[in-house]
């Protein structure tokens, strides 16, 4: 927890630890001097007895042997040093494979130890870069742990004491992974990390041209852009200009990672005219790409960036990606549904271009129609959901007339029985399309005699359905009144039949 008050985590940090440190640095340091003569032979042995087999998915160590590698940690003797730091560093690298339980205990205990103080005293050192890598694997790892880890860390100086190094070659790429991770967890830690790093940060950017960076320093800067507020305009334009140029590159890691941090910029509706034009064959690149991972922040950025540019999605549509879309739509997967709906929605929402027309003339429409019908996943429901209802809010009558059918309305019930069950908005949105088409088929009914979409939505079992709803009186009063509106019809049919 921060405290409540004027100081800043920084000062926070620095005077509760450097007291108590001091305190527990003297006091170790006796009890060592005192060891040290007897056992240095003894505690190298013991080090090398842990059992540690690479092979194995589960090592026998437990937390005496873990303290054991601690205190060779702060040994005077070079070997046992190195020896320690690399059992050390295989011990976190397991830690996953035992289970999460283990290894967040594992980062509790390096952490309230003074293990990394000292790790990173020896980092300053003219040691074996080898033992150096060891020590920023750990730190890696130990970083990417729980919120109070993360403080933790900060207060043990780890920014201030590897900063000076983030310009180094050899270090560059595991210093940037680890501030990433100390940034990526809240706003408040954010700051504290970028606050410290920017000047450094801005010169690396600024000359790095080494591909091999880009991945981690992309991480970096998008995990710095991730949180609202986002850092000064000043700031940002340096990033962005990163952040394009990476996404031009042809290794899809480093292009998933830096249009993730242009996604972030992209919330912001003073960086979307910015970013509009440089991302549009970006989009179209990464669609065809093939590769799930990039298609998928491609289009979770899409949606994002219409959210606040409605005019983007005729630009979208100018240069066919609704097209690319409608060929691929055979083949995506369940992991790329959902943000795929997400962004069809959002577009066919910005009413530009023609949008719900080029979808119901494709297969696409029936594709959408059977995520909804079949698919077990309650998510792709609802986003594909989202697409049909937005699609038939903005065609015509006309057009509404030659598509509609039992399979719609089937729709309809599926996406009434998961909204209904949750917590989900469409339900609101779904009621008023069925009242729109009720509408429409009312001003057909005089061909048929009849009302044929009142007919079609008691097939669906929808009206049953609805019956059910308005008893409940944990609906909405909005809702309540549009399942009345709609139980109108039947009303009126009642009596009509009365009089007859």
């Amino acid at each position: 927890m921060y405290r409540k008050s004027s100081q800043s985590l920084t000062d926070v940090c620095n005077n509760s630890y450097s007291i108590h440190s001091t305190l527990r640095q003297n006091k170790r340091r006796q009890l060592l001097e005192l060891k040290r003569k007897n056992n240095e032979k003894e505690e190298e042995e013991e080090i090398k007895k842990i059992n540690l087999k690479s092979e194995e998915t589960y090592f026998n160590v437990n937390d005496k042997q873990i303290q054991l590698l601690f205190n060779g940690i702060q040994s005077d003797n070079y070997e046992i040093i190195i020896q320690s730091i690399k059992m050390l560093k295989e011990i976190v690298k397991k830690a996953p494979e035992v289970s999460n339980e283990f290894e967040t205990r594992l980062f509790d205990m390096i952490l309230m130890t003074i293990t990394i103080p000292r790790m990173l005293q020896i980092f300053q050192k003219a040691i074996d870069n080898e033992v150096k890598m060891n020590i920023l694997y750990i730190l890696v790892n130990v970083s990417s742990g729980n919120t109070q880890q993360i403080i933790k860390m900060i207060q043990l100086g780890v920014i201030e004491q590897l900063l000076p190094f983030m310009l180094t070659n050899q270090f560059k790429r595991d210093i940037c992974w680890v501030f990433a991770n100390l940034a990526s967890e809240n706003v408040k830690l954010r700051d504290e990390v970028m606050n410290r790093i920017i000047n450094v940060l801005l010169c690396l950017i600024r000359d790095n041209t080494e591909q091999a960076m880009f991945v981690e320093c992309t991480r970096l800067i998008s995990n710095l852009c991730s949180f609202t507020p986002k850092p000064s305009y000043s700031i940002v334009t340096h990033f962005i200009e990163y952040l394009i140029h990476a996404a031009t590159m042809n290794d899809s890691t480093i292009v998933s990672q830096a249009l993730l941090g242009l996604d972030y910029l992209c919330e912001e509706s003073i960086y979307c005219q910015e970013l509009k034009q440089p991302l549009l064959p970006l989009f179209i690149k990464g669609i065809k790409s093939g590769n799930e991972e990039l298609m998928i922040v491609v289009l979770q950025c899409i949606g994002t960036l219409i959210l606040n540019d409605n005019t983007f999605a005729q630009e979208l549509v100018n240069n066919g990606f609704i097209n690319e879309i409608i060929t691929i739509s055979d083949y995506i997967t369940d992991k790329i549904t959902p943000i795929l709906m997400y962004c069809l929605a959002n577009i066919v929402a910005c009413k530009q271009g023609n949008v719900g027309l080029l979808i119901v003339n494709s297969k696409l429409f029936k594709n959408i129609l059977v995520e909804i019908n079949t698919s077990p996943n309650h998510d792709i429901v609802i986003e594909a959901g989202w697409v049909l209802i937005n699609v038939l809010a903005v065609i015509d009558e006309d057009v509404m007339n030659k598509i509609l059918n039992i399979d719609i309305f089937d729709s309809f019930y599926r996406i009434l029985s998961i909204s209904y069950s949750g917590t989900y908005d469409i339900l609101f949105y779904t009621l008023k399309i069925i009242i729109k088409i009720l509408e429409v088929g009312e001003k057909e009914s005089h061909f048929h005699g009849f009302n044929c979409y009142q007919t079609m939505l008691e097939e669906s079992n929808c009206v049953g359905l609805l019956d059910g709803m308005k008893e409940d009186c944990i609906l909405s009063v909005e809702n309540q009144e549009l399942i009345a509106e709609i139980e109108k019809y039947w009303e009126d049919d009642n009596n009509q039949m009365e009089l007859n």
